[in-house]
């Protein structure tokens, strides 16, 4: 049985969308509806959001392994507004390329940040469901229940077969989940009914680590896009959304999205490295997203360190894995309210 997705926030809305790099040229493979693209030079794609939200969106994102192995994507923060925000698809040293990749954003269309009673989280798709998991570095399935099965086909290399299939091949953004050091999570191919994560360490290397996904598709014959308030469904009970931004100014972290939700304070490493704390606890550990945002010029690395039902760890880190306080994560936590799996 599928349950709504559900926020405390007014208006949550979610957008799904592959950007495709042919020969240095970007094009939206998925959520053409939503947004147009322009190409604001090597590995640096602005999307401008057509119908726009009354404040700056949440933004999760993933390369495609079509670019440099170990790459990964940071978010150009000088241009993140309510219509417009930019994703860098970087190599393993940091540097821009022309890669494709996928990015999943939570804005809202209501202004107010305050907490409300749990809305329902919509997106511009028929019949929208959400898969969210961990896999081990083994292959094993950590979290997520019967709503897919995962092995491990080679060093870094995982399979994830989605229950029932999509009727399309659904957005997959990933984050590696690790206490020691950053790991990159590439999407090497999806389709309607799987997808293939390659994982590798900050010199582009392949090596196992366990990671957290959400895969965001429709189940719907009518077409892939063009409900403006299609429900978000997902097959556990009780699911709800939670989306912060960390930034640090002087060593000293803060959350310029999402303070009304928890608190975020240095956690034991201290430089980069954070914990946010939830104010209303899930039932069980959530599966949480990380992307690095710089408005510098900078190549930040998101990461996840560790979560429970309460908080999670997360870690900043510069294109050589070094942690960092320099410039922000964006994060998108998926938890549940019910302690059992399905």
């Amino acid at each position: 049985m599928l349950r709504e997705l559900k926020s405390n926030k007014l208006a949550p809305f979610l957008l799904a969308f592959k950007v495709t790099n042919t020969a240095g040229v970007p094009s939206l493979s998925t959520g053409k509806n939503d947004a147009t693209i322009t190409d604001a030079g090597t590995g640096l794609y602005g999307l401008n959001i057509k119908d726009g939200w009354s404040r700056s969106p949440v933004v999760v994102a993933s390369p495609d392994t079509d670019g440099t192995a170990g790459g990964y994507v940071c978010l150009n923060g000088s241009n993140a507004t309510t219509i417009y925000n930019e994703l860098n698809p970087l190599n393993a040293s940091g540097s821009a390329e022309d890669a494709s990749c996928y990015a999943i954003l939570l804005g809202w269309k209501n202004r107010s940040s305050s907490r409300s009673m749990l809305q329902e989280v919509n997106c511009s798709r028929f019949q929208t469901r959400l898969i969210v998991g961990q896999v081990n570095s083994d292959g094993t399935k950590a979290i997520g229940g019967s709503s897919f099965t995962s092995s491990k086909t080679s060093t870094g290399v995982y399979s994830i077969t989605f229950k029932g299939g999509f009727r399309y091949a659904p957005v997959v953004v990933a984050t590696s989940v690790s206490t020691s050091a950053p790991f990159s999570a590439a999407i090497s191919s999806v389709t309607s009914a799987a997808a293939s994560i390659a994982t590798r360490n900050t010199g582009g290397s392949a090596a196992d680590v366990a990671f957290n996904f959400i895969a965001l598709g429709t189940d719907s014959e009518g077409g892939a896009e063009g409900d403006r308030n299609g429900r978000v469904l997902v097959g556990q009970r009780k699911p709800r959304l939670l989306a912060f931004r960390c930034v640090d100014a002087a060593g000293t972290p803060s959350l310029s999205i999402g303070s009304e939700d928890g608190t975020v304070a240095d956690s034991g490493a201290g430089t980069g490295d954070w914990t946010i704390t939830f104010n209303e606890p899930f039932k069980r550990q959530p599966i949480v997203l990380v992307t690095g945002m710089s408005t510098a010029g900078g190549s930040r690395r998101g990461h996840v360190h560790s979560a429970s039902s309460t908080s999670v760890r997360i870690q900043n880190f510069s294109a050589g894995g070094t942690l960092t306080d320099a410039d922000s994560l964006n994060v998108l936590v998926i938890g549940f309210d019910d302690a059992t799996e399905y």
